[in-house]
């Protein structure tokens, strides 16, 4: 920093810094700091409690909380919402049971169909990606001509990702079984070549999923009949409520 004291008047300090290589507010900054003595208060650490911090028995309490049977499995965030729907870690009954209680039981829009398709999503969402989708069809005639092409690529090049990368149609006829050998026949020649690209296993190829569902069918209604109750894998809670409002 010598060099900036000792600079002619006439150089301004813009030209020292793009010299040197420097920030001008770097530069400033320890210009203050040298000018102005320290304040040991402010160089102290603080010991003043932060006023939004938790008190000691309020996480002994937390940590209590966590470690119950309920929640010593989950993480903090789901833990917050499971309490937050009881409305405060105090109260016993949560808002579904409050609902049950009063009436208001769960449903949902998608009904249970014999040709129910959970891949139904993603094949609208690979439809309406496609390099050429139009966006608007001029007639029910184009967009007829358009879907004849798409579902032919679809069903007989597109690699699903839902369905370990095979087609629909090799799933469809089960031919996916010796397309599944082909490939895991590379696999093992690539394995031999180059066995040291897999540093934990050999590698295999996969499967599509022996079963997919929208709504599994659960224990509650025998097989060929509708079932009535909330069948909701992801809320158990929902089902634990309607049943209390059954049995009430």
């Amino acid at each position: 920093m010598t060099v900036f004291e000792a600079r002619p008047a006439h150089i301004p300090f813009r030209f020292a810094f793009e010299a040197l290589g420097l920030n001008r507010s770097t530069v400033y900054a320890w210009r203050r700091r040298q000018s102005t003595a320290p304040d040991p208060a402010r160089r102290s650490l603080k010991t003043t409690p932060q006023p939004r911090a938790l008190s000691t028995s309020e996480q002994v309490q937390i940590r209590e909380r966590m470690n119950e049977p309920e929640f010593c499995d989950q993480t903090p965030y789901q833990v917050y919402h499971k309490l937050l729907d009881r409305v405060s870690p105090m109260i016993a009954e949560n808002f579904l049971d409050l609902m049950a209680d009063v009436g208001v039981v769960c449903s949902h829009g998608r009904p249970r169909v014999s040709n129910d398709n959970p891949f139904s999503e993603s094949q609208f969402k690979t439809l309406k990606t496609q390099p050429d989708f139009p966006g608007r069809f001029d007639s029910p005639e184009s967009a007829r001509l358009w879907a004849v092409d798409y579902f032919c690529w679809y069903s007989h090049e597109h690699h699903h990702s839902g369905l370990a990368g095979f087609t629909t149609a090799q799933v469809y006829t089960g031919n996916y079984k010796t397309v599944r050998q082909v490939r895991q026949a590379t696999l093992d020649r690539y394995y031999k070549d180059h066995p040291e690209r897999f540093c934990q296993w050999k590698p295999r190829a996969a499967l599509p999923p022996e079963a997919v569902h929208i709504n599994p069918i659960t224990s509650e209604a025998p097989e060929g009949e509708t079932s009535t109750a909330v069948n909701f894998p992801t809320l158990p809670a929902a089902r634990k409520a309607l049943e209390r409002a059954n049995r009430g």
